[in-house]
Formats: structure tokens, C-alpha cells, sequence
């Protein structure tokens, strides 16, 4: 809330006067979130510098962008968003899903872009099916991790749980588009 007063110069309080309603906050508080708190260029830049000939570059490459993209999420400075995105990704408001599918473009339009050098068909309901895999495993692990530190009685949960995590959402992608597992 404190940014979005800071981008509107507004003060904290009159925020809810701004916005007209919690919704709206809680809408552009969530979308904000997806725009602002991951550098999508760079979590693509950095994974697909590959020979997309090479199946199995493809396959480390994807596992790269998902790997990326878990460990912007569980960033400690960025859970709170993150826990902001889940309950927005499986609420009941179409009106705050739609803005978020419109955000989510930030990771689609690179996403499909690697498919399509990697030579991957697929249709929308594909696409749909395989952006909701990617984007609901990460948030709801890393959403989750309060409950995963009680039950293995951990203070921390440590980075090779959200690496597995990576690789397991990869993995399964990989056995959709007939790529070989990814290597680590």
C-alpha cells in the first residue's frame, strides 16, 4: 500500500479514498506485485542463450525459466506479494483474476516466444493449461511454506526444496513436449 500511495502522491490514509473500494486496492496491490517484483527480461535473458536444435538445451533452459522464476518468488523480501498473488490467483473475483491474466503477459509472451523457437506446437487451451501449471506449482509451494516448515520442523525452508520443486514442474512439461528430463 505504501508504494502505491508513494506512486499516486497520495498519503497512506486517503489510499482507500484513491481507490474507491478494497477491491481496487487489493487488485492493483496484486498486479503490481507481478509487474514489479520480478525482472521477466532477465529470467528469460539469462535461460535462453541456448542452441534450440538441441533438445536437451531446451529442456535445462526450461527448468532455468521456472527455476528463475521460484526463487523470485520465495525472495524473503518479496513473500508478502507472493502470499498477495496466491490468494488473488485462487479467489473467487473474476474481475481481479482478469487483471492478473493481463499482467501474467509479462511471463507468457517470452514463455511462448521460447516455445515457439524450441519448436513446440500447441494450441490455446495448451498454452492455458501450461501457464496455470507453471504459475499455480510455484505460488502454492512457496505460499505453503509456513506449513512445510512446521511439518518438517524447520525454521527456514532451505533453497534444494524450491530447486526440486523447479525441476519436478519442469519435468512433468518436459514429458508433455516429448523433451528429455532436465539436467541440474
Amino acid at each position: 500500500m505504501r508504494e502505491i500511495a508513494k506512486k499516486a502522491n497520495v498519503t497512506l490514509p486517503t489510499i482507500p479514498y484513491h481507490f474507491g473500494a478494497k477491491n481496487n486496492l487489493y487488485r492493483e496491490a496484486a498486479t503490481d506485485a507481478i509487474k514489479l517484483g520480478i525482472d521477466y527480461e532477465k529470467l528469460f535473458k539469462d535461460n535462453c542463450e541456448i542452441d534450440y536444435t538441441n533438445k536437451q538445451q531446451v529442456s535445462n533452459a526450461l527448468f532455468g525459466i521456472i527455476n528463475s522464476l521460484g526463487d523470485s518468488l520465495c525472495r524473503k523480501e518479496f513473500t508478502h506479494q507472493t502470499d498477495l498473488i496466491c490468494q488473488a490467483l485462487f479467489c473467487h473475483d473474476l474481475v481481479l483474476q482478469r487483471a492478473l491474466i493481463d499482467v501474467f503477459d509479462l511471463f507468457e509472451i517470452p514463455f511462448l516466444k521460447f516455445m515457439d523457437k524450441a519448436g513446440i506446437k500447441y494450441t490455446d487451451e495448451d498454452k492455458a493449461f501450461w501457464l496455470v501449471f507453471i504459475w499455480s506449482q510455484m505460488l502454492f509451494y512457496v505460499s505453503a511454506r509456513e506449513f512445510i516448515c512446521v511439518d518438517l520442523d524447520m525454521d527456514e525452508i532451505p533453497p534444494p526444496f524450491y530447486e526440486r520443486l523447479a525441476w519436478k514442474t519442469a519435468h512433468m512439461l518436459c514429458l508433455e513436449f516429448g523433451l528429455p528430463n532436465p539436467v541440474i
